[in-house]
């Protein structure tokens, strides 16, 4: 691996990749004029070869900006971007976890300007070049920002997987102020140690003289004086008007170092580099070596998105092939097939005359074609159409649908083609052909796409969890995490699961709305939370607008619940004021457990709020809960299938039990110590134990009677299916006697006739 210790090591290596680059620059290049509407001949080609029409038809212009549009509509037109699920937290508090951390995050990114522009940058990125990046300049910081293709350099045979990346450089600008912030503007101990403030003074000298300084100060004899100067024209130093520094951020991994991970150093452009930092010895020095690992991984860092059309194994970095690149040849051909076109109807449109002398060339200026006559000199004459050059016409159509066709074959699976209307009106069946075939090209190149954006979305989730982030948006969500009662434990990335959101269609307007309709048409089918999705889905394909579709159908807005739930909610209001319930057969006994234990803990909760000691009739009420709880749990246990989820209800169940036998403690303490108002007298103490075991007694009579109801419905039923049996029996022994019967007749009639 190579040695990056010194400037001039890292400097040589720059100037490597830089050389490198000069051919690639120059393919990008033409991608670039073409597709941002120059004309397909230079100035001096077409004054040359005199062509008048020279126009770029815009198509390729066109294609990039469905193409972007594309992807921003697969991945920038959701509900929300993605979502975080914590798989190994308790069952009961899994999903409200979810819902809240993953709005919770969400809505800082969403809500985002410069996230939302990024993205659009690194959709232009993919299009026009393959490569979209974007970079995290800062350790804790969620944004990332933007970086071209231009400004990225990677050592040649680096793998699309980057595994064998082990050293890149980024080309960046900043301004005098920004500069200033990282470093001076800064308390001396929270300044990164890693600057060489020697230098960065050096550097901030030579942008001083930019604004008027009387007192000629400078950082090496009035530094303090220098720090109010910057302070005091921040504004103009953070400006347009102030010229920018040319860095070079360089990162590179070291497995061998006491801590491994990758290490970042910074060197200025070489055409920035001021004469009164630079010597014989160092040229370029660092003005930033980090001291300790910058990142752990390269996705901390750096994030790509490929759109590559390459078909050539293994995958390499610098062999991604474009929508721009594979489409150029075909729109820049058909381009200038237009232009030649174009100019040749004009030629056709053009009145032509044949001289006979060519020194009366004059006489064309006598000629009269006005209304209600014409005048032409003698001398001159039309020619007729007959002599003229005609182009075939029919060849020219003919080559620019071929062209137009290959384009569209090309760009298929980036945009979806429309009918010119000329062909006839598709069946149903046709249409659902259609729409599989678009979807199996669209599920090719955005089931990348989503791939792709699913680590740089765990990256911003992780940045999000950082505990000790001077983001203002992280401090928030965490803020906001520890009000919602979840512990700090569980504000860690590696307990979360991050999935991307994908939109119907994989941003095709045309199929999501068909597959929008087609799951409205079986709404009913889903369970109620499903259905909320559905319809959140349906009114996002029909609006495009995922804010009002999150004003209408809110997507973690419950439906209000369905019976068992709320059979369970009444059930516990009883049970509270210390009344039995009898179990309700026919309803969901899942939903009832889940309700009710949620409901157990939240009384709980307000128990702990209020002194932790309860009284009495809460203390029998806990208890007549849980008992009707274990009657659901027996029923669920019935079936094999729910052994795992018996087992946490009654984990569960026990915890919250384990509670209700402290809450008791308690209240024996009390009474103990003679506190009258606050204590529970012995009196009391037995009629609460009387009635627990009451109410035990009553459940196991309400549970063994509800056994032996479903032991006489089995019986009832096995009765009266053995007695369907032998009715059946009996027809088919009735049936068969009277066929038998008239056989014989039949036979006998026969005889008869013989």
């Amino acid at each position: 691996m190579p040695n990056f210790s010194s400037p001039d090591k890292v400097q040589s290596v720059l100037d490597t990749m830089l050389n490198a680059e000069v051919a690639r620059a120059d393919n990008r290049a033409l991608l670039n004029r073409f597709f941002n509407g120059a004309p397909p001949w230079t100035k001096d080609e077409a004054r040359e070869n005199r062509i008048i029409f020279n126009l770029n038809d815009k198509s390729g212009c066109v294609l990039l900006h469905s193409a972007r549009a594309q992807y921003e509509n697969a991945l920038m037109k959701q509900g929300v971007f993605f979502r975080l699920f914590p798989s190994d937290a308790p069952p009961d508090k899994q999903k409200d976890w979810a819902a809240f951390v993953t709005l919770a995050m969400n809505k800082p990114v969403m809500n985002s300007n410069a996230f939302y522009h990024t993205q659009d940058s690194v959709f232009g990125g993919v299009c026009l070049h393959g490569v979209g990046a974007k970079i995290w300049w800062d350790e804790s910081d969620w944004r990332p920002r933007f970086m071209g293709v231009q400004d990225i350099l990677i050592p040649t045979d680096t793998e699309l997987t980057m595994d064998n990346l082990t050293y890149f450089a980024v080309r960046r600008r900043m301004r005098p102020g920004e500069l200033f912030k990282h470093t001076f503007a800064k308390n001396e101990k929270n300044i990164d140690q890693g600057w060489n403030l020697k230098i960065v003074r050096k550097l901030l000298d030579e942008y001083k003289n930019l604004n008027q300084n009387p007192q000629n100060a400078d950082w090496s004899t009035m530094p303090e004086r220098m720090i109010e100067l910057y302070k005091q024209n921040q504004n103009y130093y953070d400006g347009d008007s102030a010229p920018v520094i040319w860095l070079w951020d360089f990162f590179h991994r070291e497995e061998d170092a006491p801590k491994p991970g990758w290490y970042r150093k910074i060197l200025l452009d070489k055409g920035c580099v001021p004469s009164s930092i630079s010597d014989e010895e160092t040229p370029n020095p660092f003005i930033y070596k980090s001291r300790r690992v910058f990142a752990r991984d390269l996705s901390n860092i750096i994030h790509f998105q490929f759109g590559d059309g390459n078909n050539v194994p293994p995958f390499m970095y610098h062999s991604i092939r474009s929508l721009a690149f594979l489409t150029y040849e075909l729109l820049w051909t058909l381009n200038r097939l237009r232009c030649q076109w174009t100019q040749h109807v004009f030629e056709q449109m053009l009145t032509l005359f044949r001289i006979q002398d060519p020194a009366d060339r004059s006489r064309l200026d006598k000629i009269y074609m006005q209304s209600p006559w014409g005048i032409i000199p003698e001398g001159l004459a039309f020619v007729p159409a007959a002599e003229r050059y005609t182009v075939d016409a029919n060849l020219v159509t003919g080559l620019r649908q071929e062209y137009e066709d290959l384009v569209g074959e090309a760009t298929s699976s980036y945009t979806q083609r429309i009918d010119s209307g000329t062909s006839k009106e598709r069946t149903k069946f046709e249409v659902q052909a259609m729409l599989q075939q678009i979807s199996a090209l669209m599920a090719s190149l955005l089931s990348r796409a989503y791939r792709q954006e699913h680590y740089a979305y765990q990256e911003i989730a992780r940045r999000f969890f950082l505990k000790d982030s001077q983001d203002f948006d992280v401090k928030k969500f965490r803020q906001k995490c520890l009000q919602a009662d979840i512990p700090e434990k569980w504000l860690d990335i590696d307990r979360w699961e991050v999935e991307v959101e994908q939109k119907l269609g994989g941003g095709n307007r045309m199929l999501e709305l068909a597959e929008a309709a087609h799951l409205m048409e079986h709404v009913n089918q889903f369970e109620p939370d499903s259905q909320q999705e559905v319809k959140h889905d349906f009114v996002l394909a029909v609006t495009n607008n995922p804010k009002k579709a999150m004003r209408l159908v809110p997507l973690e807005q419950k439906s209000g619940g369905n019976d068992a739930e709320h059979d369970a909610e009444l059930a516990f209001g009883a049970l509270l004021q210390g009344s039995p319930v009898r179990m309700k057969e026919g309803l969901n006994h899942i939903d009832q457990v889940e309700t009710l234990l949620k409901l157990m803990q939240g009384q709980l909760g307000l128990i702990a709020r209020t002194g932790g000691v309860g009284t009495p009739k809460e203390l029998i009420g806990m208890h007549l809960a849980a008992l009707y709880t274990q009657q659901h749990i027996a029923v669920i246990a019935q079936d094999p299938a729910e052994k795992a989820r018996v087992k946490a209800y009654g984990d569960m169940l026990g915890r919250i039990m384990n509670e209700v036998k402290a809450m008791e403690q308690r209240q024996q303490e009390a009474t103990t110590k003679g506190n009258g108002e606050r204590g529970v007298s012995p009196e009391a103490q037995a009629k609460i134990a009387g009635e627990v075991i009451k109410a035990k007694a009553k459940a196991n009579i309400q549970t063994a009677s509800a056994a032996q109801r479903r032991r006489h419905r089995d019986l009832d039923f096995a009765a009266e299916q053995h007695r369907r049996n032998l009715e059946t029996i009996a027809d088919i022994n009735r049936e068969h006697a009277r066929s038998l019967a008239e056989h014989r007749t039949d036979a006998i009639k026969r005889f008869e006739q013989l």
